[in-house]
């Protein structure tokens, strides 16, 4: 805490996680630029680009390590009738043996959390822990699907707040990924959802695709990696 400036570390396995206010940008500025040795990352929401932000991050030793979009949908009906349409039929599923679209048990969260740390970046993505894992099981917010063996080959997990969906993580390895995003539609239409938001990686383009009918916001991630 400085005379105009405070600044959270949030300390993690390998990094920092920095959160900021100020109504000094000089002694923002000098603030950052003179931690302490170490990895540390910040988010910068914006609408497009980094516009005003600009002279700003230009004077940081740091520089964007990603750029993620967020995407909003308020028509929960339209976009179940889109997966119900591509995610192909259901006998595709009875070919392949895969257990799709289960309620996951803490049993599954070795798996889980495999798959997630195998796949996501520890730096943008907010991975959970093995007990934040536990209670987005808990609280129903995760289903999986299942090889014949059992291995976790894809899971979708979320969080509901009041009638909104916030769908933290999506991924799947069998090429049946869109069941789980289709299961998670047929629940938020059940539930009488009105929002949910996925936040996508800029390079991750067959999501993109997906999102065509959403609305749109941009986080940059910066980064001294």
């Amino acid at each position: 805490i400085l005379d105009n400036t405070i600044i959270v570390k949030q300390v993690h396995n390998g990094f920092c996680r920095l959160y900021f206010m100020s109504f000094d940008e000089n002694e923002l500025i000098v603030s950052l630029n003179s931690l302490p040795k170490n990895v540390y990352v910040f988010n910068i929401p914006v609408r497009n680009e980094l516009g005003t932000w600009t002279a700003f991050v230009d004077k940081l030793k740091f520089k964007q390590y990603s750029k993620y979009y967020r995407y909003i949908n308020v028509k929960i009906h339209e976009g179940l009738e889109l997966l119900k349409t591509i995610a192909g039929e259901d006998d595709i599923i009875e070919e392949k043996s895969i257990r799709l679209c289960e309620k996951a048990t803490v049993k599954d969260i070795e798996g889980i959390y495999d798959l997630l740390y195998s796949t996501f970046d520890i730096y943008t993505d907010y991975l959970p822990n093995y007990e934040g894992l536990t209670k987005l099981i808990e609280n129903d917010g995760v289903y999986v699907n299942k090889q014949p063996d059992g291995t976790i080959s894809g899971t979708i997990i979320f969080v509901y707040t009041g009638k909104k969906c916030y769908q933290n993580f999506w991924i799947d390895k069998s090429e049946l990924g869109l069941y789980l995003m289709r299961k998670l539609y047929e629940r938020m239409e059940k539930d009488q959802i009105t929002m949910t938001n996925l936040w996508v990686a800029e390079w991750n383009k067959a999501v993109i695709k997906l999102q065509n009918n959403s609305t749109l916001f941009l986080v940059l991630n910066l980064s001294t990696k």
